[in-house]
């Protein structure tokens, strides 16, 4: 088979087997842990639907079944670069990539003016998250902008709606059918507020963050940075009212070690019990107990795997981390409900 370089080529065999994957190498890291699905009870099953000599495109269908029997199909089209002995080398669809500096936009069907607010967007961002958490990026941030979910729907899990992002690979954001076009600007700079603050995570942290820490510091950024004519600017009361609604619709108040066992799959629990974790963790106590916490994660191993193959190990090492820090879970825990009697007004 022909060889390639690139790192967004990859092969599917027709006659599919797991062993011989890989699709693209983003989807590989995804696909490799369908192994592991298959043992938490999923079931799983790819085909082509088409292939297309002439346009030399592959449409492909994959049905998940998860353990609950919900049933989850995703569609993507992928462009043919070379057929040999039953294997079908695949390139995602084109994408148009403006470069600017350390930022990469990838998109598809997006006028100019667009992918220049989405790239001044992301330089304002690697300049927010250096400042205010000590990041220190050397490499490209990639943003990749599909123009719906199925696009690429063979490279994020299941359970990821509109954005992902997973570490060492591009952010993600793809569009709801519902938005009009006229909304897709908006809808993007905030998906990248919360996914920029995944890599951020990721990277201070050697991909060592708990779930609970990871979308609880992507939400706490998300709604902290606000944006106006003149750039990004800190609005801690947005925060606050966020938060405050939070306790308002959720009475309540997880322990340290129930928002640690939060499941992969637990949804706006973990991202709201996450948040009020983080931002008591940020907040209640010296600044250099989190950034501590960050350096300490940063020094583990670091497991190449997706999150969810890696998230059980992550919150008990979490577990341990935070109560070496910030004291014994008991104490941590009055600390925490005493926090949040004391110092949010619920509106």
């Amino acid at each position: 088979m022909t060889k390639h370089n690139e790192n967004h080529v990859g092969c599917f065999h027709l006659k599919w087997d797991l062993n011989h994957q890989t699709i693209i190498s983003s989807n590989a890291r995804w696909l490799s842990g369908i192994k592991e699905m298959r043992n938490q009870r999923y079931e799983v099953e790819i085909s082509s639907m088409s292939m297309h000599k002439s346009n030399e495109k592959i449409t492909l269908e994959m049905t998940l079944v998860t353990p609950s029997l919900r049933e989850v199909k995703l569609l993507s089209v992928f462009n043919i670069v070379d057929v040999e002995g039953g294997v079908v080398t695949l390139i995602e669809k084109k994408f148009d990539v403006r470069r600017s500096s350390n930022i990469e936009v990838h998109t598809q069907n997006l006028k100019g003016e667009f992918v220049e607010k989405i790239i001044d967007l992301s330089h304002q961002l690697i300049t927010f998250f250096s400042k205010k958490w000590a990041w220190n990026k050397n490499e490209s941030v990639i943003v990749k902008i599909y123009d719906d979910y199925q696009s690429c729907s063979f490279s994020v899990p299941d359970i990821a709606v509109y954005g992902w992002y997973e570490y060492r690979e591009p952010i993600k954001i793809s569009f709801p059918t519902y938005l009009e076009k006229t909304e897709h600007l908006e809808f993007a700079q905030a998906v990248l507020k919360h996914e920029f603050a995944h890599q951020v995570l990721s990277e201070l942290t050697n991909d060592n963050a708990a779930l609970f820490l990871q979308e609880g510091f992507a939400l706490y950024n998300e709604n902290l940075i606000d944006l106006n004519a003149n750039g990004i600017v800190e609005k801690e009361l947005s925060l606050e009212m966020f938060i405050s609604k939070i306790l308002a619709e959720t009475p309540d108040r997880l322990t340290l070690q129930e928002v640690i066992d939060l499941e992969y799959t637990s949804g706006l629990v973990i991202y709201h019990q996450g948040l009020l974790w983080t931002r008591f963790l940020i907040e209640a106590f010296p600044k250099r107990h989190f950034h501590d916490l960050l350096r300490r994660l940063s020094n583990q191993e670091y497991m190449d795997c997706r999150t969810a193959q890696k998230y059980n190990r992550n919150n008990h090492l979490n577990f341990d981390v935070i109560t070496e820090i910030y004291g014994e879970a008991d104490v941590l825990n009055k600390k925490f409900l005493d926090y949040y009697s004391t110092n949010v007004k619920i509106t």
